[in-house]
């Protein structure tokens, strides 16, 4: 998107659809993907880049429901640059204020690094989505939104 974005001129049109997505968080911990529902207990999701957006809605979904004070979310946001990381402040944010229900960890792929940075380097591997994801179980859920190559990497048909 950022691509074409950058190659409009004033006046330019732009045909947009969507939401196109199978899957619709309802509340109190109810989700509704490809129409069926689920009850989910703790939710993992991953993004890169601008695939924060969509992530960034089913996360506040979550945490700003008066009726559920249970569900447990984990973000690991994977950017090339610090100055890249959309929304940084926000889910810095949210993380500081939802401690212990929500867990957010970031990497970066492109240097320089930022001084003193303390999360991860590097594009995503098997141990950082072990160590910054739920555990696989009943009641649990993982989101992936961004290239195709991360949502391949996540789904472990790129790991060797």
């Amino acid at each position: 998107m950022t691509l074409g974005f950058s190659e409009l001129a004033v006046g330019d049109t732009v045909e947009v659809k969507g939401p196109i997505g199978h899957f619709l968080w309802e509340g109190e911990g109810q989700a509704s993907i490809h129409g069926e529902k689920r009850h989910i207990e703790e939710i993992g999701l991953v993004c890169g880049g601008s695939g924060i957006t969509p992530i960034l809605q089913v996360l506040w979904a979550i945490l700003t429901d008066p009726l559920d004070g249970k569900t447990k979310v984990w973000v690991i946001d994977i950017n090339r640059h610090f100055e890249d990381i959309l929304c940084r402040q926000e889910l810095e944010r949210l993380a500081a204020e939802h401690k212990g229900r929500f867990n957010l960890h970031m990497s970066l792929t492109g240097k320089p690094l930022p001084e003193n940075w303390g999360q991860s380097v590097g594009y995503i591997t098997r141990e950082m989505l072990e160590k910054h994801l739920p555990a696989p179980g009943n009641n649990k859920l993982v989101c992936i939104c961004g290239p195709s190559s991360m949502e391949l990497s996540v789904k472990g048909e790129d790991f060797s």
